[in-house]
């Protein structure tokens, strides 16, 4: 298994790739020097890269807890600037706040785990979520200070403000829990529901907490779209990323016709995305075989898949990058 998650900004993006053994080949790579890094000689997991590019959240992988690190690293240096093995860390992402993180943990031996504020000052949980979903579920803003996370009732998502170290407790009407939420800006979140709609809604809530303004609802209905599927924001638009199929059968024959590097070459597969403003679906239909069934942000107007394929969206071509063949399964960096 592979991820991939670029910080465009600054030209550098985190790879982690699982070998068949189980152990994690995990790296930046740094596009500007077109190079390679590798941050610890053990076996570890990139869990974030900061919005500046220069520090990275690493988790060390094991089950025994006095070996379980999560540590911040110095990623030109190597250096690094923060340590523990007090939480049993799962996910870490950086917030708005330089000492404080967003994780989920196991916080003491034998519990369940948390989703939580971590202050990595004072090593302690300044905020705990009612739920203990994974952070993915939920996403930091950097501009409006915040994180949104779910609830543990129907319809609830949760606004934690780093300003003020407190949270809001939201709800919209609906049958089924929120399983994916995102604050757009200050007067909007995007919600994916247990019904698999996709939904905007205005942050102005009535005396209860319901957000009672729902701008757009859009029904998510594809066959390869299970659960809730994950999605990054291009411009205007939101891209999901696994790879759409409008026909049961062709669900079927991608999933029945994958070659050596998992890519489907013989059924119509579309790269989804949703304008933010009308809430229209666009599918764009990608070359037979050229892409595996999950896609991650590139440069531009282009996705990457787990095997390094690169197509742009706009022309539905398939792109050459030089610096992708770094990031192909089949290279020396992945053996």
């Amino acid at each position: 298994m592979t991820t991939y998650s670029l910080n465009e900004l600054n030209q550098i993006a985190y790879i982690n790739h699982i070998r068949k053994s189980g152990e994690h080949n995990s790296f930046i790579y740094d596009y500007n020097a077109n190079k390679k890094i590798v941050l610890h000689n053990e076996s570890y997991r990139i869990a974030d890269i900061s919005q500046d590019g220069k520090l990275a959240i690493t988790i060390s992988q094991g089950y025994e807890r006095k070996n379980r690190k999560l540590r911040v690293v110095e990623i030109e240096t190597k250096e690094v600037v923060f340590e523990t093995n007090k939480i049993f860390a799962y996910e870490a992402c950086f917030t708005p706040v330089s000492n404080l993180l967003a994780c989920r943990a196991d916080v003491k031996k034998g519990a369940a785990d948390w989703t939580f504020v971590f202050n990595m000052d004072t090593e302690e949980v300044i905020y705990k979520f009612p739920s203990a979903h994974c952070l993915e579920y939920g996403t930091v803003n950097f501009e409006c200070n915040t994180f949104v996370f779910l609830g543990n009732r129907k319809g609830e998502v949760i606004l934690f403000d780093f300003a003020k170290l407190d949270a809001t407790i939201f709800k919209i009407p609906a049958k089924k829990m929120i399983h994916r939420v995102m604050q757009l800006d200050s007067k909007y979140l995007f919600l994916i529901d247990g019904d698999m709609n996709a939904i905007k809604v205005s942050i102005e809530y009535n005396a209860g907490g319901i957000l009672e303004n729902i701008i757009w609802k859009t029904r998510l209905d594809y066959y390869s779209f299970a659960y809730a599927p994950r999605f990054f924001i291009n411009g205007n638009k939101l891209i999901f990323d696994v790879i759409a199929y409008n026909e049961e059968t062709d669900y079927e024959r991608q999933k029945n016709t994958l070659n050596p590097l998992g890519v489907n070459i013989e059924a119509t597969g579309y790269i989804c995305s949703l304008e933010l403003a009308s809430g229209n679906i666009k599918l764009s239909k990608i070359p037979k075989g050229s892409m595996t069934n999950t896609i991650s942000k590139h440069f531009g107007d282009c996705v990457i898949d787990v095997s390094g394929n690169v197509v742009n969206m706009k022309t539905n071509e398939v792109v050459e990058f030089e610096v992708s063949n770094h990031y192909k399964r089949h290279t020396k960096i992945f053996k």
